[in-house]
Parts: C-alpha cells; structure tokens; sequence
C-alpha cells in the first residue's frame, strides 16, 4: 500500500485524564535478531545498543482466523517499523518522563506501583489515519473510500504501559517531524477497552465475524476528532462497514459504540460534518496538523454546540 504523508507542526499536549486499561508489553534483554519472533509469553525484544526496548507480540493462535488486510495494517508489516520503535526511545520529548510531570497521572489508579520511567512500557504501535478533504469526498460522492484513506495523513499511536498492573496510563503519538518520525505528542482519547481492540488483531477479526463481516479485502483505522471516536473500516465484495469507537468521555456521540454501520447510515448521520466546505487544515483534525486549535474548537461548536467540550 502507497502513503502519502502531509507535514506537520505539532504541539505538546496531554490528557492524562482519560487513562485507560491494555494489556503490557514485557521487559527483556536480548538483541535485534529476535526482533518480531512470536513466543508463548508474548516477548519481542529489540536493542539498538543504547536501550533493551520490549513490545509484547500479538501472538496467533493457529487455531484463530485473523483476516490477512487487517494483519498487512500491523506495525511489522510497515517499512517505518524501526524508525517507529527507535522513536519511541530517541525523540525530543521523552514520553515516559513526561507523565511524571502531572499530578493527575500520579494519582490515577492505573499508574499505581510506578516509581519510575523503567517501570512503564510501549504497547505495540497502531497506525491512525486522519479524516482528510480526500476521505470527506469520497463519503459525499457514494465511491468507496479504498485510494482516499492512501492518501490521507497517518500517524502511529502506541501505548504507555504501567509493567506492575498491566493497565495503560497514557499514549503517546509518534507522527514525522522535521524529517524524521518521533513522539509528538502525550495523550489518550479511547478507553482502555477500545485501546486494547485497536492493537489486536485477533480481536478486530473476531469483533468483524461477529458482525458478520468476512472476507475483509481492506481494512484502516480512521480517526474522525472532530466527532470523537475513530471507526474501524471494513471493505468487502459485497459492501463498506464502519464500526466506531467512541472517545472516553463522549456522551453525546451519535454512534453507538463497536456497533456495525452501512455506509448509507453512517454517511447520513455524519452529514452535518460532509457538508462543511472546510480546508484539510480544519478537516484533518488530527493532533500533528497545522491547524489552530481555537478554530476547529469553534467550527465544532458550529454544528455541534457544546458537544465541543470533550476535546477541550
């Protein structure tokens, strides 16, 4: 799959609120060479001779069916899969330091037993596409939305483990700045629940035969803030589904949570958002967009009125 990835100005934010639950990824002390080996305890190790980095592996039981298009979406199947994992360790801004500089997060539940950074982990990074002019187009025009997603901006999104509880207390979002692909920013929009669904794919699988969607031959994970949730997107021969999942504290959502959408329905209730003649700064609506953060405030409250709160 081709990517076409915008630039972008980003800006320190944290939610340290919203801390959510997800399954953690364990220490170890090996070398590259082990680097995506599937094991019983669901180790990967990987060392670029600075730091011993650990990221728990999605481990596939042969018995359990994982659809192939949402397995080619995974971190191991990208060619960023290095640049990602070595950003985790080596950007500007050092994630795991960062929530200890919040009270908030200290006293949060899912941080007990943290005493220092070495107690937190990096879950498996997910990619997020952002909701873009090319995504709103094609809803509007009834074509599917395959080549608008390939061409829209992404970023990875990984989450920040507590190695004591295996709750998750934060993410962090890993986007290319200035060249290069580092952590950008703090922050956690979806629950616990819907964290842990993002990054497995034998439960994406499973969520979709439940839903009775087979056969999947595109699969993306698209973030709509402007709304806030994201939705899992399904293409099959016989049609487009939309499954979102809905943004911790967002009662007012008009989508149920990991509920199935045709696309009709979907597209019907997010029209108020297709009919905005906006540019992609305003659309894009994702963390590391060159946007101000006032204006989409206030083009949300245009539709939506207080709803705009959440994402405040």
């Amino acid at each position: 799959m081709k990517f076409k990835k915008l630039a972008s100005i980003v800006t320190l934010g944290i939610v340290c609120s919203n801390m959510l639950t997800f399954a953690a990824y364990a220490d170890s002390n090996k070398n590259n060479s082990n680097l995506g080996k599937k094991s019983n305890d669901l180790l990967m190790e990987f060392d670029n001779s600075q730091n011993n980095k650990s990221f728990e592996k999605n481990v596939i039981d042969k018995e359990e069916y994982i659809e192939p298009s949402i397995l080619s979406e995974s971190i191991d199947n990208s060619d960023e899969k290095e640049q990602i994992l070595n950003s985790l360790y080596n950007s500007k801004i050092d994630a795991r330091e960062v929530l200890f500089s919040h009270d908030d997060v200290l006293t949060n539940s899912n941080f007990k037993g943290v005493k220092n950074k070495q107690d937190l982990l990096f879950g498996e990074p997910y990619k997020v596409v952002l909701f873009s002019n090319y995504i709103k187009d094609a809803l509007n025009a009834g074509t599917t939305i395959e080549e608008a997603i390939d061409n829209s901006p992404y970023y990875w999104e990984v989450p920040i483990i507590n190695s004591n509880n295996k709750k998750v207390v934060s993410a962090c979002i890993v986007d290319k700045l200035e060249n290069q692909w580092q952590i950008v920013e703090v922050r956690s929009n979806l629950d616990g629940n819907n964290v842990d669904l993002s990054k497995d794919h034998k439960k994406i699988s499973k969520l979709m035969r439940k839903m009775n969607i087979k056969d999947i031959k595109y699969f993306a994970h698209i973030r709509f803030s402007q709304l806030g949730y994201d939705v899992l997107y399904a293409e099959t021969d016989k049609d487009e589904y939309f499954i979102p999942l809905v943004f911790e504290g967002n009662k007012d959502s008009k989508l149920k949570d990991k509920f199935s959408y045709s696309k009709e329905n979907f597209v019907k209730t997010i029209q108020p958002l297709l009919d905005i003649q906006s540019s992609d700064e305003i659309l894009l609506g994702g963390s590391t967009t060159q946007y101000s953060k006032s204006v989409i405030f206030k083009f949300i409250e245009s539709i939506f009125g207080k709803f705009s709160e959440i994402f405040r």
